[in-house]
Parts: structure tokens; C-alpha cells; sequence
């Protein structure tokens, strides 16, 4: 073969291979015409599970009365919220400290250094619940046995897959709904899903006190809400013509 006919079928091979990907090119630059549809759903689930924070705070003019009152007070608080949940109960520390306590100079102007006038011990375990229903029970049994501190309830699912599932399956059915309606508006019909995403936002559980007694019982008022499972479903459809009849 000669050198110049090597040259020849060199040239014909980049001009082809110029020509495929110019053809490639044309091709992915020929998106199919789309819509883009989202939507979004919430599902309202009822809460199965409750954490719920309490503590003991004892205070003395030393470090170690403090502490000592501070294990006799806790170590009743516990037996009473065991007692009222089994000896499985799910109890949990949190927190413990000692710190001291200073006093403040009266005046103002008053440049001398705060002074320690005792000490405080605080002891905060969490209790988790698998019966929302108790929480209050649990609340009162703790204070009547010494607890002086409840830090908050936080209410949440034990399995939120399900809820989550849920909830998009209604907002993906509703961007579909919504991309049919607007594709017929437009007088087409829609081919395909070309692609589909799903974004939730975070689930924030929450407990809210009211004034009311549940059940016509004195107590701890604690009324239990609801969670919102949310989500939502983004879509982009191909459409075409509606075909003539």
C-alpha cells in the first residue's frame, strides 16, 4: 500500500468518525418536547412512641450532701417510673452535673468577685415510651417520687418508612394526575415518564400541653397531636401529539 493511498483511507476514517459524532450530537440535541409537573402530599400519622426528659436538681451548701440527696431523690424518682412501666422500661442518662452556685454583688458598682454560696447537682435520664397514652401517668409518678424537672416531650414513629412511603405515593399520583391535565390542555398526550425525584423535608415530632384533663382525670394535661410525613414528587414527561382519530 502507498503512502498516499494510506493517507487516503487516514482521511476517510477522521472525516467518518467526524461525521458519526456530529450525528451523535444532533441526535442528544434533539431532546423530546417535555413537561415538568411537582406535587406535593402530607400524610398526618398518629404518634407511637414518646421520649420524654426528667430530671432531678438538689442543691447544698457542699458538693457531696448535694450529690448524696441528689442519689437518694433520683434513686426513688427511678423506682417510681419503673414501677409504673415494667422492668423493661426503657430508662436512659442523659445528663449529670455538678456545678457551683455563685452569688451576685448586690451593687452595681460592686467590682468584687462572685462568691460560691453552694453547690447543684442535676441528673436527667430519658425515658422512652412505646405507649404514648402513659406519658402522663409516668409524668406524675416521677414528680410525686421527687422529680422537680421535665425538660420536654418529643413524640415519634417507630417505623417511618411506611408513613413516608405513603406519602409519596399520593404526591407522585398527583404529579402524574397534574401532567396528564396539562398535557391535554395543551393538546397533547404524555408518552412516558422521562425522569422522576422525590425530596421530604425533615420530620419534627412535638408535644403540645394543654389545659384540658384527658379522660376526666386529674394530671399532667398533655395532649397528643398528630405527625405530618411529608413529600414531593417531581416529574418530566415526554409528550407527543394526540394521534388524529
Amino acid at each position: 500500500m502507498t503512502r498516499a493511498l494510506r493517507s487516503i483511507i487516514v482521511s476517510f476514517c477522521m472525516l467518518s468518525t467526524i461525521a458519526l459524532a456530529a450525528h451523535a450530537g444532533a441526535q442528544s440535541a434533539q431532546a423530546p418536547p417535555s413537561i415538568r409537573v411537582s406535587a406535593h402530599a402530607t400524610v398526618q400519622v398518629s404518634p407511637d412512641q414518646a421520649d420524654v426528659d426528667i430530671g432531678v436538681i438538689t442543691r447544698a451548701a457542699r458538693s457531696q450532701p448535694a450529690a448524696a440527696a441528689n442519689a437518694e431523690q433520683s434513686s426513688r424518682v427511678f423506682a417510681a417510673i419503673r414501677k409504673r412501666l415494667g422492668s423493661d422500661a426503657d430508662i436512659r442518662n442523659t445528663g449529670y452535673s455538678i456545678r457551683p452556685v455563685y452569688s451576685q454583688p448586690r451593687e452595681p458598682r460592686d467590682e468584687s468577685s462572685p462568691t460560691v454560696t453552694g453547690y447543684e447537682v442535676r441528673n436527667i435520664v430519658r425515658v422512652t415510651l412505646n405507649d404514648v397514652m402513659n406519658i402522663d401517668e409516668v409524668i406524675d409518678a416521677a414528680t410525686a417520687a421527687g422529680a422537680n424537672r421535665v425538660e420536654g416531650v418529643r413524640f415519634s414513629l417507630r417505623d417511618e418508612a411506611a408513613a413516608h412511603a405513603d406519602a409519596m405515593r399520593r404526591a407522585a399520583a398527583t404529579a402524574r394526575a397534574q401532567a396528564d391535565t396539562l398535557a391535554s390542555a395543551l393538546g397533547v398526550r404524555v408518552v412516558r415518564v422521562l425522569s422522576a425525584s422525590e425530596e421530604s423535608p425533615p420530620i419534627r415530632p412535638f408535644a403540645e400541653v394543654s389545659a384540658a384533663q384527658r379522660g376526666g382525670q386529674s394530671g399532667t394535661p398533655i395532649e397528643i397531636g398528630t405527625i405530618d410525613i411529608s413529600a414531593t414528587v417531581t416529574l418530566v414527561v415526554e409528550v407527543a401529539e394526540v394521534p388524529a382519530a
